[in-house]
């Protein structure tokens, strides 16, 4: 269960969320709808996706880093908020590490976009969805949760390690900070 349910539980209406393509967020501004884009640190968000790809896979990442997967993972995270930066102005942009420490004021960032009122969470259920999505993310293989693990944080540093040597990053970041001001 994602925030995300948590709050459909309590009204009905829907949220297009966890989109990686642009698609969603051209046809959200085409019609007016309030979009909310998370930001990642690039070094971050490429190397979680780097080894999220083999977890999808359900494969183990190879003894070497695949810098052809590397850089096809930076390039597609220029795409992506390349088009952000060139919108951004249309859209509410919420950098992911402030929604990790504030996911309650980020739901409700969410809930006040929509135009919906009154809708209250007691601790009973906060307590609920952190415990259901503990459970999930446990479950899977590791390479793949959003849980910290030591064995997945060793392996993002490598990643790192290989990423910071590619020209590609400095351009990156550099579009990252653009974004985040």
């Amino acid at each position: 269960m994602s925030l995300v349910n948590l709050v459909q539980k309590k009204e009905s209406f829907e949220f297009v969320h966890h989109c990686h393509a642009t698609a969603a967020i051209k046809l959200s501004l085409k019609f007016k709808t309030p979009v909310i884009v998370l930001i990642r640190h690039p070094r971050d968000a490429v190397a979680s996706n780097y080894l999220k790809h083999f977890a999808l896979r359900n494969t183990s990442q190879p003894d070497e880093i695949d810098t052809a997967l590397l850089l096809h993972e930076i390039l597609s995270y220029m795409d992506f908020y390349g088009y952000v930066d060139d919108k951004k102005d249309a859209m509410n942009i919420v950098e992911f590490n402030w929604l990790v420490k504030n996911p309650l004021e980020f739901v409700n960032l969410a809930i006040e976009l929509a135009g919906i009122s009154g809708i209250d969470f007691c601790d009973d259920e906060i307590l609920i969805f952190e415990r259901e999505f503990r459970k999930k993310e446990s479950a899977k293989n590791p390479l793949g949760s959003s849980l910290p693990q030591a064995s997945r944080e060793r392996m993002s540093e490598q990643v790192k390690l290989i990423m910071d040597k590619l020209p590609e990053m400095t351009r990156c970041e550099r579009l990252y900070h653009q974004i985040i001001g």
